[in-house]
């Protein structure tokens, strides 16, 4: 299993994009919360909201606080109205700043819209990779690779762990959590509940 890549589905020459964001246009951004190795992942949609590009990245933050500091800087004070999709757990975690904010109150607090699953619980870790791979496969998944060299460069060497897991001691997996927190969130699959009549 160690040899086998996590995400299979992503070919860096048939994944690739150059997409860029444009002026004042809505970005989409994944984090993923570490002490010193915060990560986040920025996206913009194209074709109607089919496909997302990756195109910045964020590596190696020193925590939400500074994160959230980062997006407004660089992004909403540029005229682009925020997307986050954190890292659940993050809702009733403080962060290393010296204060009692939960990370995801940090983002709330910048007014960034926030799209999360229930409080201290993500999807299913399976449930992302299968959510990711699958949207590369359909071809509405693509990363910019000069823009976002360290999403490309993990997507490619995460594997698997000798437990079958997504391996979590070669650094890949912080930036690999924050692209895939969005792609399952909206294009995770979802049960679709029906009825059928009977008498």
């Amino acid at each position: 299993m160690q040899s086998l890549s996590v995400y299979f589905n992503y070919d860096p020459k048939l994944h690739d994009s150059f997409e860029e964001m444009r002026p004042g246009e809505n970005l989409y951004i994944g984090c993923d919360f570490n002490v010193e190795n915060t990560a986040a992942t920025v996206y913009v949609k194209r074709d109607g909201g089919k496909e997302w590009h990756a195109v910045d990245e964020m590596s190696g933050v020193r925590d939400a606080h500074t994160l959230a500091e980062l997006i407004d800087e660089r992004y909403q004070k540029k005229g682009h109205k925020i997307t986050m999709y954190p890292d659940s757990t993050g809702d009733g975690r403080s962060n290393s700043n010296s204060t009692n904010i939960s990370s995801i109150a940090e983002l709330s607090s910048k007014g960034f819209s926030v799209r999360a699953y229930s409080k201290n619980k993500n999807a299913l870790v399976n449930d992302r990779v299968n959510a990711t791979n699958n949207a590369f496969l359909k071809g509405r998944l693509f990363i910019n690779q000069r823009l976002c060299p360290t999403t490309s460069r993990c997507l490619i060497h995460q594997a698997y762990d000798k437990a079958g897991k997504p391996d979590k001691k070669t650094g890949y997996d912080h930036q690999n959590d924050a692209t895939t927190y969005p792609i399952v969130y909206e294009m995770g699959l979802r049960v679709k509940l029906f009825s059928i009549p009977f008498s």
